[in-house]
């Protein structure tokens, strides 16, 4: 009997420290500030 494809699950992308902080900034600021996600992006990324 042949056997079935198997799926595959994606490999998880490993953060960079400066991706990692991006993230965890527009985290906060939607989450703790109520920000919609693309504003907290936003700003997130003109973070320096």
């Amino acid at each position: 009997m042949p056997q079935l494809p198997q799926q595959q699950t994606p490999a998880r992308k490993v953060l960079t420290d400066r991706e990692d902080a991006f993230e965890e900034r527009a985290a906060i600021m939607e989450f703790d500030g109520g920000m919609p996600r693309r504003l907290a992006g936003f700003l997130a990324a003109r973070w320096r």
